[in-house]
């Protein structure tokens, strides 16, 4: 245990004082920026919608979820891999605690990368004038807008940022699963979003009722959008919380076993 909570914090400090991390946030600052549009220059709009629209007819969701958090980490274990590093960790630590430290901090830098993006956008936009919501608007009574129909903007944002927080981990998480299939940065950067549009053609589902009631079989919702759930939004961010839980343990686990495979037949 001591040995994992050493790699661990080793991996975060690298994590955290590397150029990659504060360039992921850059570049997802810029594309958020540049993605707001007229918007950015009209003080009718408020931080809450131009937030929105980011993730719901921008097209810039790709980036900012995708690719541009993966740049903070996620790419670490591949890198380590082509430059013939990972055997100094494995022979001192064990194959499955160095995996699952690189695993978690990972997904820990992608998850903040994310958060911390929102976070200056939100300033930024605040600081131009914008307001943090439209009190006068009519907003939806499910899923996360039921917080700006109460009158809770604060509460409203948190739970956003942790959504796609959330997102941005999932994928970190898928990265890394797919660099231990074959450790190449390139592969682990890209795989993620041809996984998603490879997906997003392959599995579909009757449209009518049935598909519209089970709104977690929407591909399109598992990473980039809102899985509404019934209930409200404490059901509905709790659920993300634990199918993103789910999911990123699987890989976790995948990923261990891939490279106790390759280590074992070298």
């Amino acid at each position: 245990m001591k040995i994992w909570l050493h790699l661990l914090q080793a991996d975060l400090q690298r994590g955290f004082s590397s150029a990659a991390f504060y360039l992921s946030i850059i570049l997802m600052v810029s594309v958020g920026v540049l993605s707001s549009g007229s918007m950015l220059f009209s003080r009718e709009y408020s931080v809450c919608e131009i937030i929105s629209f980011l993730f719901a007819g921008s097209g810039s969701a790709d980036l900012l979820i995708m690719v541009f958090p993966l740049l903070s980490f996620s790419l670490t274990y591949a890198k380590d891999e082509q430059e013939h590093s990972v055997g100094f960790w494995i022979v001192r630590s064990g194959t499955k605690r160095y995996m699952h430290a690189k695993f978690i901090v990972s997904c820990t830098m992608a998850f903040f990368s994310v958060v911390l993006f929102f976070l200056i956008l939100t300033v930024i936009l605040l600081l131009k004038g914008h307001p943090l919501y439209n009190s006068n608007l009519e907003y939806l009574h499910e899923g996360y807008d039921a917080l700006l129909a109460t009158g809770h903007p604060v509460i409203f944002l948190f739970v956003y940022f942790l959504h796609y927080g959330l997102g941005g981990a999932l994928i970190a998480g898928c990265a890394v699963w797919i660099s231990s299939i074959y450790p190449s940065w390139f592969l682990a950067l890209t795989g993620p979003i041809c996984l998603n549009y490879i997906a997003l053609r392959l599995i579909s589902f009757p449209y009518g009722d049935e598909y519209v009631k089970y709104d977690f079989f929407r591909v399109e919702n598992w990473v980039q959008g809102i899985c509404v759930l019934p209930g409200g939004v404490w059901p509905t961010i709790l659920g993300r919380i634990a199918g993103v839980l789910f999911v990123c343990a699987i890989f976790d686990i995948l990923s261990v076993y891939n490279v106790k495979r390759r280590w074992h037949n070298a």
